[in-house]
């Protein structure tokens, strides 16, 4: 079975929802519980070779406890086919809404968390993808099935990322499932880097803010990941992504759970459900 590159002559629609929480040494770094719903349209790039050109518009967002959360919108991708990466290519339209928001909300309690956001998303190489892939359900969307001969067993090498906060590099991987007539299904999973965060010690910018872990790799990551594409669109169908680390001797916890489903006449659902249960 092979998709076909993609070319979407309308937007197509989903919804999501997303939740994640983050806690080091009992203290709650991250909780996050989101409810989105988009729209998804796709073209070849006439600017890059083997690239597609990915624009999600985001027409509800709810965050539990912000009141008027940031969203980027819209937001434009690249996806390098060759390369097999993504990155946002209208960062400079995303500063001025970013401008916007700090100057609505800043001041003298938040302005460091303002600053470090910032760096984070204008000024590191990579870092507002990384905290897309990490705290979005944006990771789902990129996987190269195109324009390659699929069959069941088959692995597909997916993103590598920076997963935030933790900083520490993942390899995205999947393999082939099932193949029917309308559908592809694929099992995925993510792995600790640990030739990249090998290098990522050495380096005197990361080793300012490097945590115990990261020298003692006394963690453990389990994740599970089904994905279903439609083949007659070349588009993500659905799509359930669990993760879960545990590091005992630092009382690290990191679990992550979203879930996507296309909202049209061909939305598919993955049969897989996980039952949510809170460890902390």
């Amino acid at each position: 079975m092979m998709l076909k590159s993609p070319e979407d002559e309308k937007p197509i629609k989903y919804s999501y929802t997303f939740q994640k929480k983050h806690i080091y040494k009992k203290v709650v770094e991250l909780d996050s519980n989101a409810k989105a719903a988009i729209s998804m349209v796709r073209k070849k790039s006439e600017k890059y070779d083997k690239c597609i050109e990915y624009i999600f518009k985001t027409s509800f967002f709810r965050q539990e406890g912000v009141k008027d959360p940031l969203v980027f919108d819209p937001l434009k991708w690249i996806f390098n086919l060759e390369l097999n990466g993504a990155g946002i290519n209208s960062k400079d339209e995303l500063k001025l809404l970013w401008n916007r928001h700090k100057d609505k909300y800043r001041n003298k309690d938040n302005m460091m968390a303002f600053m470090a956001l910032e760096n984070l998303y204008f000024n590191s190489l990579f870092g507002m993808e990384y905290m897309y892939f990490s705290n979005s359900p944006y990771l789902s969307f990129f996987i190269n099935v195109f324009n390659k001969e699929i069959q069941p067993d088959t692995v597909i090498k997916g993103l590598d990322f920076l997963l935030l906060p933790m900083s520490i590099p993942v390899n995205t991987t999947y393999k082939c499932a099932k193949i029917d007539q309308t559908h592809i299904y694929l099992d995925g999973w993510l792995s600790l880097d640990e030739k990249k965060l090998e290098k990522l010690i050495t380096q005197k910018q990361f080793k300012e803010y490097a945590k115990s872990y990261h020298y003692s790799k006394d963690f453990r990551i389990d994740s599970e990941i089904k994905i279903c594409f439609d083949i007659g669109s070349s588009s993500l169908s659905s799509a359930i992504f669990k993760l879960d680390i545990n590091g005992e001797s630092n009382k690290l916890k990191e679990n992550t759970y979203y879930k996507i489903d296309r909202n049209d006449s061909i939305a598919h659902n993955t049969v897989t459900r996980f039952k949510i249960i809170d460890p902390y």
